[in-house]
């Protein structure tokens, strides 16, 4: 615990015993469709989009999360395609 008025930039909070190592995720490359398919065929409500990092995505290689797509990101491409 952080005494009152302290600044909490640097710290690290410990989350790794609360992830889901199996959630379903994307590369910031996945075609858009196959993420359409996702959200529907499998009643995905959120997606978090990695990148590889470095040059080359390799299995078990770590990754970055560079945003989120979730279910009303869809419904708004699709009303803007319509």
């Amino acid at each position: 615990d952080l005494p009152p008025g302290e600044d909490i930039d640097g710290c690290m909070l410990d989350l790794e015993h609360v992830l889901n190592g199996s959630a379903l995720t994307v590369t910031s490359d996945t075609h858009a469709h196959r993420v359409y398919r996702l959200f529907r065929h499998l009643g995905v409500r959120h997606l978090p989009v990695l990148t590889p990092r470095g040059a080359v995505w390799q299995q078990g290689a770590a990754h970055e999360v560079v945003g989120i797509i979730t279910r009303k990101d869809l419904h708004t491409l699709e009303s803007e395609e319509t």
